[in-house]
């Protein structure tokens, strides 16, 4: 990146990365493409003329869409290595997204602002699941585990129109800031539709699990049956004011308008079946919030938020999209620049209740929850303890219930904390760095994950990372990561057995040009 003339009014950026790896799980490969552009031209006084692009390949062999199952046909506890993979070696996945976007940015009168934003994005994805995960093994047989099938394939395309103005103006002798912005956007998408989970004359049974190397069963027959047609798009537009009554106080208020609409028309090959399904909503989402300066080093604010989130991803047993999610948010909390403004520490109460929350049930179903209220509270601290003393602290506790008072995503931590800190010395060479941190959660499980609705649990667990980072001289500096030192053995969720990455070493050298 740098001045592409020399009165640098012209600039461009360029950055590329390639990455081709295999994996602690067997069978898995991926390699993956980043390559992505910028130019701004500064035409005129104030005005800024913008254009890039960004290209992303993710193309993976062996992957699977979940791990083995976590019990045994007896409803004893499965044990599998780490490196055990669910995946056949004829499972794959390839995703490529491109992109391009120009901008305008106007600095106006009076420290006003316009930008207007186009973007224009184009995604492709071509995925061929096999995973062995339907069934459980017999203990001493290996057999009873079967391979779940499935391709999905499609081109989605989208493009967006965003626009802002905002500045500052002067009421009852201050000063206040003002916004208003409008976005429009359509996704369009052209998706195949292809067999599921079973095929006549296919049979997915896997001989033995335990020395089982992806080959067989080989993939199903499985053509192409029909396409769908769908457009979605979104119309919305907000305003924000922030006015300070005083130089303690400032008060924030806003408001978006959403109209949101979906269109679905899937078509079977042979002409015989169609189907369309149409969805729309209109929302108006405000917002508040207060914010008062105790003193120059400690700040409490309060704030209330409404919710709208449009999911067409999700559907129900039926295959209707379930509809958008809606509710309401409350959170009061602090802030505060400790020790010369060298530390910063942040503390938060929240509680929301949304309806329509979108869980995940199996396959491609989800099923809409009513009533889903969370609460919980969180704080961080972070910065400078001392001189070349950097240190970082956040715990956050989430609890989730749903109308009818039980406990929902109970694969999902509920606590968690966070640990990591660095201290340098300067005198050895041109500055050593020693570092290392902790992540920590509590217990999570899942019910129904056994043959006879066995629940499993994943205990509560702690990861620890060391770093060291050495300077020779201004411009190089190496630096060695050991992730997980311990090498804790644990699944990364309470679903399937799919384990955390093992103990791992990376090494790294920077030169500064």
């Amino acid at each position: 990146g740098g001045p592409l003339n020399q009165a640098g009014t012209l600039r461009g950026r360029l950055i590329g990365a390639w990455q081709d790896n295999d994996s602690f799980v067997d069978r898995l490969h991926e390699k993956k493409e980043v390559l992505a552009g910028i130019v701004e031209a500064d035409v005129a006084s104030g005005t800024l003329l913008s254009a890039g692009f960004s290209l992303q390949n993710h193309d993976s062999t062996g992957l699977a869409r979940s791990g083995l199952p976590l019990f045994n046909a007896d409803g004893s506890l499965a044990s599998w290595a780490r490196e055990k993979s669910a995946a056949a070696n004829w499972a794959y996945t390839t995703r490529h997204n491109q992109s391009v976007f120009a901008s305008v940015d106007q600095r106006l009168a009076n420290d006003w602002n316009g930008k207007l934003v186009f973007t224009h994005s184009r995604h492709q994805y071509d995925e061929m699941l096999g995973y062995a995960a339907n069934g459980y093994a017999d203990p001493a047989t290996g057999a009873g585990i079967g391979l779940w099938s499935t391709r999905f394939a499609g081109n989605p395309t989208q493009d967006s129109v965003d626009a802002t103005l905002g500045g500052p103006f002067t009421a009852f002798g201050r000063r206040h800031d003002l916004a208003f912005g409008l976005t429009t956007s359509r996704t369009k998408s052209d998706e195949a539709s292809y067999g599921r989970w079973f095929f006549d004359g296919w049979d997915g049974s896997i001989a033995n699990i335990y020395t089982w190397d992806g080959n067989t069963p080989s993939a199903p027959p499985n053509p192409q049956q029909g396409h769908s047609l769908s457009t979605e798009r979104t119309h919305s537009g907000f305003a924000s004011l922030r006015l300070k009554p005083s130089d303690a106080l400032s008060v924030l208020a806003g408001a978006r308008a959403t109209r949101w609409t979906y269109d679905i028309n899937s078509f079977d090959l042979t002409g015989a079946n169609t189907s369309s399904d149409s969805r729309s909503a209109d929302k108006i989402t405000p917002y508040a919030a207060l914010v008062v300066d105790l003193d120059k080093r400690w700040s409490v604010y309060a704030s209330y938020t409404t919710v709208f989130k449009p999911q067409s991803y999700a559907k129900d047993e039926t295959g209707q999209l379930i509809a958008p999610e809606e509710g309401k948010g409350f959170e009061i909390g602090t802030k505060a620049a400790l020790l010369d403004e060298q530390l910063n520490f942040s503390a938060a109460i929240y509680q929301t209740k949304l309806d329509n929350v979108a869980e995940w049930v199996r396959d491609d179903i989800y099923r809409a929850i009513q009533g889903v209220k969370t609460k919980g509270f969180e704080f961080e601290l972070s910065g400078a303890l001392a001189r070349n003393w950097q240190a970082s602290v956040g715990f956050s506790r989430n609890l989730s219930r749903d109308g009818n008072d039980q406990p929902v995503n109970t694969d999902v931590p509920k606590n968690n904390l966070k640990l990591y800190t660095t201290y340098k010395l300067p005198d050895v060479g041109g500055g050593l760095t020693l570092g290392g941190g902790v992540r920590w959660q509590n217990l999570t499980y899942s019910d129904g994950r056994g043959p006879n609705g066995e629940r499993f649990e994943q205990g509560a667990y702690a990861v620890a990372d060391v770093m060291l980072r050495y300077a020779f001289n201004r411009n190089v500096e190496a630096t060695l990561n050991i992730n997980n030192l311990f090498d804790r053995h644990y699944y990364t969720s309470a679903t399937s057995a799919y384990s955390g990455a093992p103990r791992n070493v990376m090494a790294g050298l920077r030169w500064k040009i």
